[in-house]
Parts: structure tokens; sequence; C-alpha cells
């Protein structure tokens, strides 16, 4: 059986801030919440991959303005598969806890009734299409090549208003030279 690397105390509600020029498209200045991360792999959702659709877009027959919420990229594995964070817990039945008031999936139909009643606000939660996932130890070699920093999360990030900003104010939050980076062209060879 693998053994997890306590190298790199990686857990559940932790975010990965990609480092500021890695080559990857995928996870190009991406912010990932890690959801789990145990002996069998890790798995988490990018929080600044927006789609340009909405909730409602995509689920067949389901209308709504309660639905008209922004669909983020979650990652590139199982990309037809829909997820969901949220701050509410106990309100949602077979919600998972993650860290500090953060929750991952739920009863679907319970999350839409308090949207549809107004018992929810959508800032509350975060949709996802697909997730990021590595597989044992991957994660953690990625750690090595240093193409990733651990940051701790905070709810402000994970459900922020502007995901477009996440990388930024995340990589700002570490201080230092992640501070400079945070201002840093994607392409500093252009400038």
């Amino acid at each position: 059986m693998f053994a997890l690397d306590t190298k790199f105390q990686i857990r559940p509600g932790d975010l990965l801030i990609a480092e500021p020029f890695l080559p990857d498209p995928n996870f190009s200045r991406a912010v990932a919440y890690i959801v789990e991360h145990n002996d069998e792999g890790t798995i988490g959702f990018v929080l600044n991959q927006a789609t340009g659709v909405a909730l409602k877009d995509v689920l067949p027959g389901e209308v709504g303005e309660e639905l008209d919420i922004p669909l983020y990229s979650g990652g590139p594995v199982s990309p037809e598969t829909l997820h969901v964070i949220h701050q509410l817990g106990d309100h949602i039945p077979g919600s998972k806890y993650i860290a500090r008031h953060t929750y991952w999936g739920g009863d679907f139909e319970q999350i839409k009734f308090l949207l549809g009643n107004k018992n929810a606000n959508w800032k509350d939660f975060r949709f996802f299409v697909g997730y990021s996932g590595w597989s044992p130890g991957q994660l953690e070699a990625e750690l090595e090549q240093k193409s990733w920093i651990i940051h701790r999360s905070n709810e402000e990030l994970i459900f922020s208003d502007d995901a477009a900003e996440v990388w930024e104010k995340a990589m700002a939050e570490r201080g230092g030279k992640y501070k400079l980076f945070a201002k840093s062209p994607l392409r500093p060879d252009w400038n």
C-alpha cells in the first residue's frame, strides 16, 4: 500500500496554487481546492476557471433564475460530471465536511430547494464540471518539482465573486517573493 509523504502536509481544505509559469494549460495560474487526500490519491477542484456557462444551461429540463449560477471547470478529469462545494453543511444531507465551513456534495434536490426558496444564496456554492485528480504519489512528485505551492484556504478565496483574481490574491497572501509573482505577466519573455 502507498504511504503518504507527510513532508508536504497536504490536507483536505488546502489550496494548491500553480507556480507562475506552469506550462500545463489545464492548470496555468490555477488555484485548486483539495477535497480529498489519502493513500488512494487526491481530488480537488480548480476554483478560477469559469466556463462562461450557467448551471441552468447544463441541466436538461431545469429552468429558473435560482440556477443562473456560474459553472466552473473543476479540472480535466470526467468533465461530464457535476460537483459542488458549499458552506451549508447540515442543511444539505449527504454533504461531506472538508474544512472550516466548507462541504463537498450532498443532496442536489435539497440544494435546488434552498436556492429556489431563497433560503440559500448562490454565493454559498461553487459548481464544477469535472475535477482534478492525482494518483498516489503524483501530487507529491509535482510538489517536489515545485509545480504547486500549498496554501491554507479561506472562504474568501474559495467562494470569491471574481474568480479571475483568485490566483493573484492567493499568491499575494503568501507574501514575500510570492507577492511579486502575483503581479508577474504570464509570459515575461514578451515584455
